[in-house]
């Protein structure tokens, strides 16, 4: 019996440690804004104050820049975007801003990729970076508990751990912050010494190579609705957003066509706007909107995102108006790429494989 009391006082007390260290190190990331998408106070200083929010993924994060947005618009923009966002985490922290700020415009960024990425599988990462964007232990609960299946608690809890981790050693090297150092609204540029990778293949030599499996779930489906609805709740202007990829990335795909319509087939049924930026008429007139000054096929380099971001700007300048914009936007796919020269009599029979 003492050595079953002994053994049980054990474990209670290496559960104690164990769940008291685990708080310690978890309080250390959360409190800080080391990690570029953690912007608590940020949005905390700007609560009250922002009428338009940008909620999306890496595309619009690296596209979109507040600053220059509100400079054109006269508004108080914050990018609410982050790498691999999933619809669920865009719910998530627009939910958050639109509840506590006179939102009067939602730009909401879909992709080719937002609605394929598979719930509790590949969505693991997206939603690991809204955890640290939520102030308070139980909203981090919730949206664990509700984002991440049994399977992926582990995962999660790892992940965590490895951040606190290299928070302790910014700590000891003097980098550790509990201030957002970069304070842009969101907008994040890229950093390092290579700005841009050139894209060394010319749209025509791709042309229609690959289709793009896009399979869509239920779950981010009903996110998407959600989204749509808190818009309409708060009497917030809803306009979907594409945001422009490579030309190289244009060309390639066989099915980009069908994506648009499936965006565009949900914005008509529920009364909102749709605006495709990858058939921009004017994309290529411009300098940085090359294919050559892109980070990578489907993300803007910083000096197209400055170039980007006025050009949009001044679009939805007119769209906000009353103008009629559709003229700065082709048709269909198939027309911007004959007009481009993309498709020739030697590649329009290639045969596509999926990707």
């Amino acid at each position: 019996m003492q050595t079953f009391k002994k053994t049980l006082r054990t474990i209670i007390l290496f559960v104690l440690i164990f769940t008291l260290l685990t708080i310690f190190l978890f309080e250390i990331f959360f409190r800080s804004e080391v990690h570029v998408y953690q912007d608590i106070r940020e949005r905390a200083e700007l609560a009250g104050t922002l009428d338009t929010l940008i909620t999306g993924a890496s595309y619009s994060k690296r596209a979109l820049i507040p600053d220059e947005m509100d400079k054109i618009l006269g508004t108080s923009t914050y990018n609410l975007s982050a790498s691999e966002m999933t619809m669920q985490g865009r719910y998530q922290l627009l939910y958050e801003e639109i509840t506590r700020n006179p939102v009067k415009t939602v730009y909401l960024e879909m992709s080719m990729h937002s609605l394929r990425l598979k719930p509790y599988i590949d969505t693991r990462e997206g939603d690991l970076y809204v955890i640290p964007r939520l102030d308070t232990p139980k909203k981090r609960l919730q949206y664990a508990f509700s984002a991440f299946d049994p399977l992926g608690y582990g995962w999660l809890y790892r992940q965590i751990l490895i951040r606190a981790e290299n928070d302790i050693e910014a700590y000891f090297t003097g980098e550790y912050t509990t201030v957002n150092k970069f304070q842009q609204r969101g907008y994040i540029p890229f950093v390092g010494k290579e700005e841009y990778t050139k894209i060394k293949k010319k749209p025509k030599e791709k042309y229609h190579t690959k289709y793009l499996i896009a399979d869509r779930y239920e779950k981010n489906l009903e996110y998407l609705y959600k989204i749509i609805d808190l818009c309409n709740e708060y009497g917030a202007r809803l306009v979907i957003v594409s945001i422009p990829v490579s030309e190289y990335a244009i060309a390639k795909y066989t099915n980009i066509q069908d994506i648009h319509d499936f965006y565009q087939d949900i914005a008509d049924e529920n009364g909102v706007t749709y605006l495709d930026f990858n058939l921009w008429k004017d994309k290529t007139s411009f300098k940085y909107m090359k294919d050559k000054y892109y980070q990578n096929a489907t993300h803007m380099g910083n000096k197209a995102a400055v170039v980007f971001t006025e050009q949009f700007s001044l679009i939805m300048k007119e769209y906000f108006d009353g103008r009629d914009i559709s003229d700065y936007f082709y048709t269909d796919y198939d027309t911007l790429c004959r007009d481009r020269g993309y498709v020739n009599a030697a590649n329009k029979d290639s045969d596509a494989v999926p990707e």
